[in-house]
């Protein structure tokens, strides 16, 4: 049994690639990379007192925007481009910058890492690698948008229930039915979804834990396999965005998918049933 285990830790560990990229390796690329674009998604007040040199501020209003792939543009991304993105120390802002990843290569764009630690973490190692001043892309992009189908709606999940894995990465008194979650009528959580929160998957400074624990808590906690299809779903697509993307992107289990409705949708229709004081 444990060989087997070890076998798929290290299969996982081969197909892994750059979800998260350190200060260090960010830096190597700003000197070797001139397809690189890092795009800050903290609220411009904040990006205007300092940000990582050369970063580009992204309005993440514009994220939701039908002209998504103008946005895109503007920003200077093209197609064969490196992006970073890298958030502040917030929940809102590490979840737009999972969320900006997420909207990336759900429309086609897979070369895109997050900033590990975000930007204190950056500010510890290369303090004077910092800047005040605004940067724009030097050109327009060409970036075009394909849909890559990794959602599922409502209908999909009525009749999956049994068949597929389900995490929920809303918080674990959220998930057992202890607390309501925001502008949501019903308590607890969808039918066998197992709870996941996605905070619990950093550490203390909002680093990544080690790729040994994490593989450990979904491969062997949670036994999820790269063939079967997993939903992960909190109570908006924007909070499950980061849940997704260890799984995509860190774990390579390109059979992830985010319930786009999310409980949101599904904890206020009156006529789905959800499931409390218990732990699936």
């Amino acid at each position: 049994m444990k060989k087997i285990l070890l076998s798929t830790l290290l299969f996982f560990n081969l197909s892994a690639y750059s979800a998260f990229v350190t200060p260090n390796e960010l830096a190597d690329s700003m000197s070797s990379n001139n397809k690189l674009i890092i795009l800050d998604v903290s609220q411009r007040e904040i990006y205007k007192l300092s940000h990582i040199k050369h970063a580009i501020h992204v309005d993440t209003k514009k994220i939701y925007s039908k002209e998504l792939q103008d946005e895109l543009r503007e920003l200077g991304i093209n197609t064969d481009s490196t992006v970073v993105i890298y958030s502040r120390n917030t929940k809102n802002s590490i979840l737009n910058s999972s969320y900006l990843a997420f909207t990336l290569i759900r429309n086609g764009f897979e070369n895109v890492s997050l900033l590990d630690g975000g930007y204190m973490a950056w500010v510890f190692e290369h303090m004077l690698k910092t800047s005040s001043k605004q940067f724009y892309a030097p050109q327009r992009g060409n970036i075009t948008l394909n849909d890559s189908n990794l959602t599922v709606g409502k209908e999909f999940m009525q009749k999956s229930l049994l068949n597929i894995k389900i995490l929920d990465a809303r918080t674990a008194n959220e998930y057992y039915g202890l607390i309501k979650s925001q502008n949501i009528q019903a308590l607890g959580h969808i039918p066998t979804a197992q709870s996941s929160y996605y905070e619990n998957k950093f550490l203390s400074d909002n680093r990544l834990r080690d790729t040994g624990e994490i593989e450990e808590i979904y491969i062997k906690g949670y036994e999820l396999k790269k063939d079967k299809t997993t939903v992960v779903y909190a109570n908006t697509m924007l909070e499950a965005s980061m849940e997704w993307f260890i799984l995509y992107k860190y774990l390579n289990l390109k059979n992830t998918k985010i319930y786009e409705g999310s409980f949101i949708e599904w904890g206020n229709d009156s006529n789905l049933t959800t499931t409390r004081f218990k732990w699936e």
